[in-house]
């Protein structure tokens, strides 16, 4: 639910009409969704699902694991809201002359791939519903290409190694969150759940699981205006200030969600244009009234 802050981002680069200035477009887990739907543009319609579509039970649920489903179903968000709420425009993604790219982790591998080259509308959809699977509390691997993929911001919560190993020189990085370490339960379900399991696919994931807050960190180029780094491409990183309040993982509040997404806009035309705008209300023309 924290995408919700990168989507107020990507809404603010579409509303800027900036799509066609990028040759490639990166995505993990929820960027995978947004990324998409940007590469569509739709971004700006797409910004509401997270406090009108799945802000609930249907997609959140912390009694579903005692039923043996999971707690997240992301089957709900490509299936049901992509399908028939906010429909994902799959064949404007696909044509798009900007590379969509969506990252998932590779079971089989060991490492992070760039899931890309779509042929149709069902290998789109299986690539996001890769890309999104949060393992053990989202479900299964899923099959890609003859590969098990899970969630793949598990081992770079910024997606920005394939874009520098695609050879891109400038990178504008949209950041979610603005670092710092995760709780106790997070730490003690990172360490003797989520470890656990990826180590059973192999050693070397659950060692690169653990290490990932490094891996954000790394991630950190210079202040927006940009800046060389060590391979010599100008990385441009937007995040909200740290004294923002940061959305909860499982945020399922329509306030607190809208806010997010309100905060990650106007920060992204803060550093894009210069100026500190009034809050757009342009998200507000995607959203229903409230019910009685």
């Amino acid at each position: 639910m924290r995408g919700v802050v990168s989507a107020g981002m990507v809404c603010a680069l579409e509303q800027l009409g900036l799509l066609n200035v990028f040759d490639a477009i990166y995505g993990a887990s929820a960027g995978a969704a947004i990324a998409s739907y940007f590469a569509a543009g739709q971004a700006t319609y797409a910004t509401s699902i997270y406090y009108e579509n799945v802000n609930n039970r249907h997609f959140i649920s912390l009694l579903r694991p005692f039923v043996g489903k999971p707690l997240i179903s992301f089957n709900y968000l490509i299936d049901h809201v992509g399908i028939y709420e906010k429909i994902l425009d799959c064949d404007a993604a696909i044509k798009s002359n900007v590379s969509l790219n969506l990252i998932a982790t590779s079971l089989d591998a060991g490492h992070t791939k760039a899931l890309t080259g779509f042929r149709d509308r069902a290998e789109l959809i299986e690539a996001l519903r890769a890309s999104l699977r949060i393992p053990i509390f989202g479900g299964p691997p899923v099959l890609f290409r003859g590969e098990r993929f899970v969630d793949g911001s598990l081992l770079e919560p910024v997606p920005m190694s394939a874009a520098l190993d695609d050879g891109c020189t400038h990178v504008l990085a949209l950041v979610s969150n603005h670092g710092g370490y995760p709780n106790l339960v997070l730490r003690v379900l990172d360490r003797f759940v989520v470890a656990p399991y990826l180590s059973r696919f192999r050693r070397e994931l659950a060692e690169n699981y653990l290490r990932r807050r490094r891996a954000l960190d790394d991630s950190r180029g210079t202040c927006p205006g940009g800046g060389a780094d060590p391979i010599m491409a100008e990385v441009c990183r937007i995040e909200l200030a740290v004294e923002s309040a940061i959305v909860g993982r499982l945020e399922t509040s329509r306030y607190r969600l809208i806010a997010g997404a309100k905060a990650g806009m106007q920060r992204a035309f803060e550093v894009l244009t210069g100026t500190k705008p009034q809050l757009v209300e342009v998200i507000q023309a995607y959203t229903k009234k409230p019910k009685a």
